[in-house]
C-alpha cells in the first residue's frame, strides 16, 4: 500500500514539473520575442554626422573641379598654378578623416565578426581566418582619396598629367568617393 501511495505523490508532482517547464519556456520565448519592441538595440554603425557627409561634399566638388581642369593633359612646368587645389582637396580629405576616426562607433567588428560566425555557412574554423571588418567603412575610403590625390599631386609635379592619366586617377577617386558618400548618407535614416 505505502509503494502505491508513494508513486500516487509522486504523479502530481511530475505534472507540475512539466507544466512549469513549459511555463518557464513559454516565458523566455515571450521575453525574447518582446525585447525587439522595448526599445532596446544593438548599434551595428555610428549616428550619422551632417558636418561629416557635407565635408565629403565639398571636398568631391573641389577633387571634380580640379579633374575637370587638367582633363586634356597639364606640363610639370604649370603645376605651381595647381598646386593649391591639389593641397586644398587633400587638407579637406584628411580633415573629414581625423572626423571620422574621432567619431564614436559601437564596438561592431567583434559583433559582426560573431554574427557572421554564428550564422555564416562557414564551418566555424574558417571563420577566424576571415578578414576582420572595419569599424568604419568610409574609414578606409578616405585614405584611399587621400592617396589617389596625393599620388596625383606628385605625378604632375614631377611629369605632368596625360589625358588618360587624368581619367585613371578621376576613376579610382569616384570609386572611393561613391563608397564614402554612400555609407555616410545610409548613416542618415
Amino acid at each position: 500500500m505505502r509503494v502505491a501511495f508513494s508513486a500516487f505523490l509522486l504523479l502530481p508532482v511530475s505534472r507540475t514539473l512539466e507544466f512549469s517547464n513549459r511555463f518557464v519556456i513559454a516565458a523566455l520565448v515571450l521575453i525574447v520575442a518582446a525585447l525587439p519592441l522595448s526599445g532596446c538595440a544593438v548599434k551595428l554603425a555610428p549616428e550619422y554626422d551632417k558636418a561629416i557627409f557635407d565635408g565629403l561634399a565639398k571636398a568631391n566638388e573641389e577633387a571634380m573641379t580640379l579633374f575637370s581642369s587638367v582633363a586634356s593633359g597639364v606640363k610639370k612646368d604649370n603645376f605651381s598654378r595647381r598646386q593649391a587645389s591639389y593641397d586644398g582637396v587633400i587638407g579637406k580629405l584628411d580633415a573629414v578623416r581625423v572626423q571620422i576616426g574621432s567619431r564614436v562607433a559601437p564596438e561592431s567588428p567583434a559583433l559582426m565578426a560573431e554574427i557572421l560566425k554564428r550564422t555564416a555557412a562557414v564551418p566555424a574554423s574558417e571563420t577566424s581566418a576571415q578578414p576582420a571588418l572595419p569599424a568604419v567603412p568610409s574609414l578606409g575610403s578616405l585614405d584611399r582619396l587621400i592617396q589617389t590625390m596625393t599620388s596625383m599631386r606628385n605625378v604632375d609635379s614631377q611629369h605632368g598629367l596625360s589625358p588618360m592619366l587624368v581619367m585613371g586617377y578621376k576613376l579610382r577617386f569616384e570609386i572611393s568617393m561613391e563608397q564614402a558618400l554612400t555609407y555616410e548618407k545610409a548613416l542618415n535614416r
